[in-house]
């Protein structure tokens, strides 16, 4: 599984899962882009899925590469750049305001987060014929 090395907004290091103006809960710990204190269009995100289409997280992965291998950090700095572009984009087109990772993000009442992974792997890898 990826490790994903995003800083994700300076939130703290334990989970707080808390309530949105949008009824849903958040664990804030995993929220990759917006402010899920005031998010009224959320979405979740697979980003293991992603990172695994990323060229320099694949080089990571390769390479076997750790945080102590001096090729790491830029590698992972890259990766990082890259799906937060990707992530971005898709968020701007479909007007989401938060996205966490898969299960970061539940309605209380029940209803289902969108998930976006497919659409950000489409930024990243777009169909054959088509220019990005």
């Amino acid at each position: 599984m990826a490790t994903v090395a995003l800083a994700a907004g300076g939130y703290s290091a334990t989970a707080v899962a808390f309530p949105t103006t949008a009824g849903a809960r958040v664990d804030a710990d995993k929220i990759y882009y917006g402010s899920p204190q005031t998010c009224d269009h959320p979405a979740v995100v697979d980003a293991d899925r992603v990172y695994r289409r990323i060229p320099e997280y694949r080089e990571i992965l390769d390479r076997k590469l750790t945080r102590h291998d001096p090729d790491y950090w830029p590698l992972m700095r890259r990766t990082n750049q890259v799906f937060l572009k990707a992530l971005r984009k898709v968020c701007r087109e479909r007007g989401h305001d938060v996205v966490g990772e898969i299960r970061s993000i539940t309605f209380d009442g029940g209803g289902s987060v969108p998930e976006i992974t497919n659409e950000v792997i489409e930024v990243l890898v777009p169909p054959r014929g088509h220019a990005k």
